[in-house]
């Protein structure tokens, strides 16, 4: 099995593609009340994604390991500088060039774009590892952050977990996730809660991890399932998935605050038995690896990185003047050329680079 590995890219995707959803419906909620209250959340569930992608991130990184065909430290810090990094500080330069042009007033529902553009601001992106105000310009750099990080530790991580059994590595995972969990009952310095919630996301990259260290175990003990049992699991990972951040919702209501450490990990356990879905079942297999999900899957990084600011450009250009329907279709349409020009003009260039430049 190679690093590529097509329905999970598809997955990827299509879990962009939500995100996308995600925020138009925060910023222009024309779609029916009931999509919040039905199955069909998923389509506006915004944070799952992410705990998706981390998942799907230590899966991939971790497979040249458990293949032994992992290279050195140097060669996978170089090829993930940029396969992240110069595709995210491109869209930062575009998003400040359309800040300085576009913002102008307030726009309801959209608080980036309001506080101006600062030599501190444009330092803290640059740096990006240390803590950036994420909302300054496009908001989904927040989880750029946390990948970064995690990816300059990973390959020691992996290496640390290779003989430890499944049962410690998650107990671990717990472990490490207390300190974000903790939050909500303990005042912590805004640089140490930033490296508490990178240690909780770490959990999610080794979940991913340890999947692609058990897939071929995991994938034979699904073919014997019963047709029964299969669609019920996918049945109920689906509506965990598209309801995991209520969970968070009903701790805060209790007066119990974990900072969406147990949605994470609910979202986390639903996202596992998709991927071992995806990996073992041939009409899943068959659906995620069609042209159009293969597609996002490839632009899906782009897609993520452009889409906000696809949105923010519309709003301060057209809001109460253009129908909020258009805005909502002309978004989802531009935010997916602009990611199909950035995969062909910078990503994939980018991606070249690294390989060059590490070997």
């Amino acid at each position: 099995m190679n690093n590529r590995i097509g329905q999970l890219d598809a997955i990827r995707g299509v879990a962009s593609f939500t995100v996308v959803l995600h925020h138009l419906y925060l910023v222009l909620p024309l779609l029916p009340t009931i999509i919040k209250y039905s199955p069909l959340r998923v389509l506006v569930n915004g944070h799952a994604p992410v705990i998706m992608f981390f998942i799907l991130s230590g899966f991939v990184l971790a497979l040249p390991y458990w293949n032994g065909t992992a290279g050195a430290y140097r060669a996978f810090v170089i090829r993930r500088f940029f396969r992240i990094y110069i595709p995210y500080i491109a869209s930062i330069f575009l998003a400040v060039i359309l800040a300085s042009f576009l913002a102008n007033g307030s726009i309801p529902g959209i608080d980036a774009w309001q506080s101006g553009i600062s030599i501190r601001l444009l330092f803290e992106h640059v740096l990006f590892l240390y803590n950036p105000d994420t909302q300054a310009f496009n908001n989904v750099v927040w989880s750029l952050v946390h990948e970064m990080r995690i990816s300059l530790i990973f390959p020691f991580i992996v290496l640390s977990i290779q003989r430890i059994s499944i049962r410690k590595c998650l107990l671990i995972c717990l472990l490490i996730s207390l300190p974000n969990a903790s939050r909500g009952f303990f005042t912590f310095h805004e640089a140490f809660a930033s490296v508490a919630e990178t240690l909780h996301y770490t959990s999610m990259f080794i979940i991913g991890a340890l999947i692609a260290r058990n897939r071929d175990r995991l994938v034979s003990s699904y073919l014997n399932w019963s047709k029964v049992r299969k669609w019920s699991s996918l049945l109920i990972a689906f509506v965990i998935y598209s309801f995991s951040t209520v969970i968070n919702s009903i701790f805060l209501e209790l007066g119990l605050p974990n900072e969406f450490v147990i949605s994470d990990y609910a979202a986390t356990m639903a996202s596992s038995v998709m991927i071992i879905f995806a990996l073992g079942s041939a009409k899943i297999s068959k659906l995620l690896l069609t042209t159009p999900l293969i597609f996002l899957g490839t632009i899906s990084y782009s897609l993520y990185l452009y889409h906000i600011l696809v949105l923010f450009s519309l709003m301060y250009l057209f809001y109460g003047s253009m129908p909020n329907t258009l805005i909502y279709l002309s978004t989802i349409m531009i935010s997916v050329l602009l990611a199909a020009l950035s995969w062909r003009f910078v990503e994939r260039p980018s991606i070249a680079l690294g390989r060059r430049y590490s070997t």
